[in-house]
């Protein structure tokens, strides 16, 4: 097992979350920090569906299937982008702000697209 995925994971995760953390000291508020909390869920949940992909899991034991960490992981990227667009609509945030915040949710998004690319290309050798 090799750690650059998660090296990679975590170089993205870091840079998101600075982004987030910018969002907040450029608007004065920390409503944009409450954005971190999804997109780290994000990743617990892409980590569920794989175990069950690896069949570390069985289907028969535990309470989520491979669908339901697949719903988790869809609402609360959803809500990476939607908590964002709430607090512009609400006036807690700006321009500046809104686009840093969702900038750092897509920088764990691509972080975390790549980081399963190469685990899955390391799989393959």
């Amino acid at each position: 097992m090799n750690a650059a995925p998660y090296v990679v994971l975590g170089i993205f995760l870091a840079i998101g979350i600075c982004l987030m953390i910018g969002s907040g000291v450029s608007q004065g508020t920390w409503y944009s920090m409450y954005v971190a909390i999804p997109a780290l869920l994000t990743v617990i949940s892409h980590f569920g569906i794989t175990s069950f992909e690896e069949d570390v899991l069985s289907d028969d034991i535990g309470l989520m299937s491979v669908d339901s960490w697949y719903f988790c992981c869809a609402v609360c990227f959803t809500s990476c982008i939607g908590l964002p667009v709430i607090y512009y609509r609400l006036d807690w945030l700006t321009g500046l702000g809104l686009g840093l915040t969702i900038g750092g949710a897509f920088s764990i998004l691509i972080g975390l697209m790549v980081s399963e690319h190469l685990r899955k290309k390391q799989e393959l050798q």
